[in-house]
């Protein structure tokens, strides 16, 4: 903010000023008033230059400006030594202190403490700083004490000069250093070996929450006073979905979709946006409004004034505007919505049209494909010589018909040579014709067979009343013998045809199996066809569902296209606020509150230590453990 840089510059040239004052108070001082010393002391002096080892000398000198030895300047260093020391101060302690002097200057330390003033001055703010500061002092302090002693060799002697010394201590310029530096009695304390009681960090920290108190309480007060009057009006718009063909954009093309312009998000984000902002400033002539005079950037002026949100679980945006007007707040508000919905009219339509544009060329380009896959559908379905490949077909069906056929015929020849064989059986083993079985499918032969069985039994019956050699006899067996020679001649034609029979049965088998073999070829080329064949039928499939699908979209577009409707609309008009808010208030409430904690915290951590410390000095009452007796 400008204030706090404009605070912290007044801060850094009060600090500056009074370094500069300080500065102009140690020249005058090492050059008015100083005089050289005598030569007995001086050569004390150069003694325990050499001894402290120091490459240059250094020029002491007397001073009447000074209460305590003192080193000034840079470039040339030079310790001033009071007057009165010189009565004051024997000689050995006079040698400590002057030992404590070269220690600094030995150790560079006037060019060190002028890097930590110009640091103190920077951040003068900043607590630590000041912190790091004091130790550092501290610290140099006791250094220069430890060279000091060692030099001289008498840390008790040393001491005593210090105590002595503080007798005539005064304030010094900040920008020399002093043996006097530092805390004294914890220096003598140290230097003597004597232990330091530590301060109780309850104390120190109540003092430091007081302070803290009242600083966030300034801070609280100073945002209240400055914490500017604004009027807040708020417009609440709901935002719908456009219809999305991107999914589909991905699917026809591969390509992975643009960015989603109908997100909520995104939405929001077109809000803000610089474009939609510069329209707002024209329609309102907000660059002659006194709100924004002087603003270096406008549009991001005018946009810090404007806060977009969401409703939780909705798509309900508000819109909240702050000015120093009441009726322009609401006025702004309302041309904002306005030129929002403009805005996503024309979105919506160029969105439709290129969503129309790109459904159009795909539809063109599936139309296409649709018409390749059913003119190559039919052009394999010639090249294969198939007429059909639907399932059941006229393959399977001849396949199915000659193994049929197959099955009969071998089961004929099964059956003729089964016949034959038993016919044969009974020629060759000389079995007289009557007694031939009677599956002989010739019926002359088994009508024989029965006139021969009834010319014997008329020869057994004449036998019975005539003898053998009786004509009737002789006549009746001589017809037997007739019927027997045909009987054989007929057995004799049958054979011939049963053997013929088993070849034209086994040669139809032979056939047959040809037959199914080549079905089965056929058939097996169908299969392999078919696949091939439900490859491209898929393909076509694929296409004209695809196709399809676009026809669809392409209609639902244009029918949103012919919509003037839009999918954004206001839910809440922006009303005229009534009363004012702070933006700064809520930050300084804040503030109270952690001032408030910070006073009840200092309050009652000092009292815990005062009660702690009366307890430890109440006096042992009598008759209780540790009282005197």
């Amino acid at each position: 903010m400008p204030w706090l840089v404009l605070a912290w510059l007044g801060g850094v040239g009060a600090l500056s000023l009074r370094l500069l004052l300080g500065w102009r108070r140690v020249v005058r001082t090492r050059r008015s008033g100083t005089a050289v010393l005598e030569s007995r002391l001086l050569e004390r002096f150069r003694n325990l230059e050499r001894r402290m080892g120091l490459a240059r000398p250094v020029r002491l000198l007397k001073s009447a400006a000074v209460s305590v030895p003192t080193v000034v300047g840079w470039l040339r260093p030079a310790i001033l030594l009071p007057a009165g020391c010189l009565t004051g101060l024997s000689p050995s302690q006079l040698e400590l202190l002057l030992a404590h002097e070269l220690a600094h200057i030995r150790r560079w330390d006037h060019w060190v403490n002028l890097l930590q003033v110009a640091i103190e001055t920077l951040l003068f703010y900043h607590p630590a700083v000041w912190w790091v500061s004091r130790c550092v002092r501290e610290e140099r302090e006791h250094c220069c004490d430890d060279l000091a002693v060692a030099a001289c060799g008498d840390g008790v002697a040393y001491a005593r000069a210090l105590a002595t010394m503080e007798e005539l201590r005064q304030l010094e310029p900040q920008l020399a250093l002093a043996a006097t530096g530092g805390s004294l009695l914890e220096r003598v304390r140290r230097l003597l070996g004597v232990g330091v009681e530590p301060r109780d960090w309850r104390r120190t920290a109540g003092g430091a929450l007081w302070i803290l108190a009242v600083l966030l309480t300034g801070a609280a007060v100073v945002l209240y006073l400055i914490s500017p009057v604004r009027y807040e009006a708020t417009t609440r718009l709901q935002i719908g979905r456009l219809m999305d063909v991107h999914w589909l954009r991905e699917a026809l093309t591969g390509s992975p979709p643009p960015p989603d312009t109908d997100d909520l998000p995104t939405q929001i984000q077109n809000l803000r946006s610089r474009t939609l902002i510069e329209s707002l400033i024209k329609k309102e002539e907000l660059a002659e409004d006194s709100r924004y005079t002087g603003a270096v950037d406008l549009a991001a002026a005018v946009l810090r004034d404007i806060r977009v949100s969401q409703v939780p679980a909705s798509r309900l945006v508000d819109v909240r505007v702050l000015h120093t007007r009441p009726q322009k707040a609401r006025d702004i508000a309302h041309t904002l919505a306005n030129e929002f919905i403009e805005q996503n009219a024309l979105l919506k339509q160029k969105e439709t049209l290129d969503q129309l544009f790109f459904l159009q060329n795909q539809a063109s380009g599936l139309e296409r494909d649709v018409q390749k896959a059913e003119e190559a559908l039919q052009s394999y379905r010639l090249r294969s010589g198939f007429v059909s490949f639907d399932s059941p077909n006229a393959v399977a069906d001849d396949l199915l018909r000659e193994q049929r056929a197959l099955t009969e015929a071998t089961s004929r020849q099964r059956a003729t040579a089964m016949t034959l064989e038993v016919f044969q059986q009974h020629t060759n083993g000389g079995k007289p014709p009557e007694a031939f079985p009677p599956f002989a499918a010739d019926p002359s032969l088994r009508q024989g067979q029965m006139d021969l069985f009834r010319l014997e039994a008329d020869v057994e019956v004449i036998l019975k009343s005539y003898g053998e050699q009786h004509p009737n006899v002789q006549e009746a067996r001589a017809k037997v013998e007739a019927a027997r020679s045909v009987l054989r001649q007929i057995a004799l034609q049958q054979a011939a045809i049963l053997e013929s029979d088993a070849g034209v049965a086994s040669a139809h088998e032979r056939e047959q199996v040809l037959l199914v073999h080549e079905c089965e070829e056929r058939y097996a080329e169908w299969n392999k066809a078919k696949l091939d064949y439900d490859v491209l039928q898929r393909k076509a499939e694929s296409s004209k569902a695809l196709f399809s699908l676009v026809l669809g979209k392409m209609k639902q577009v244009e029918l949103l296209q012919k919509d003037k409707s839009n999918n954004v609309r206001v839910v809440d008009q922006a009303a005229t606020p009534q009363h004012p808010v702070y933006p700064l208030r809520p930050v300084a409430n804040l503030l109270l509150g952690a001032a408030g904690l910070a006073c009840v915290t200092g309050f009652f951590l000092p009292r815990t230590v005062r009660r702690r410390e009366a307890e430890v000095a109440e006096p042992a009452e009598p008759g209780e453990p540790g009282a005197s007796e």
